[in-house]
């Protein structure tokens, strides 16, 4: 394999961002070059861009793929208690507004696991401005859950 780096440089950079595992996504890597390799056109443009398209396009649909099978949480059952004592500790460091929204999305994780980011999103700011929160309430929460994940 010619482009040996190039594949391992982009099955790296997925690895950091996803946390999947680096063996795995070499591994389709490696089979997307292959396949990238068989529908080459030199008319078309130069190996190493054509194959870093396939690949990261390989790589992408891949892991579209697999976050439609991903298992989600669907009852308080399936928490293991040493995480949910150390989520209470977390809790307490939270700002009001940021409690709020973790309790609406905890008092109903299947409504909120089933939709997309953008529309659970949507979906807490209404029900936070149903609760008369500010828009600015709702963006301080937001923001404190995000950094509390950092």
């Amino acid at each position: 394999m010619k482009e040996l780096n190039l594949i391992r440089k982009i099955a790296w950079s997925f690895h950091k961002t996803t946390n999947i595992e680096w063996d795995e996504l070499f591994q389709e890597a490696c089979l997307a070059y292959a396949e990238a390799l068989h529908s080459y056109n030199p008319k078309r443009g130069k190996l190493s861009t054509y194959i870093w398209y396939c690949i990261h396009s390989h790589l992408i649909n891949l892991i579209r793929k697999w976050n439609k099978t991903w298992v989600k949480i669907v009852s308080i059952e399936d928490v293991d208690y040493d995480i949910a004592i150390h989520y209470q500790r977390f809790a307490e460091e939270l700002s009001e507004e940021a409690l709020a929204i973790a309790k609406l999305i905890l008092n109903n994780p299947c409504k909120y696991s089933n939709l997309t980011k953008i529309e659970a999103k949507r979906e807490i700011i209404d029900e936070m401005r149903e609760n008369n929160h500010t828009m600015k309430q709702v963006y301080i929460g937001f923001k404190d859950l995000k950094n509390a994940f950092k």
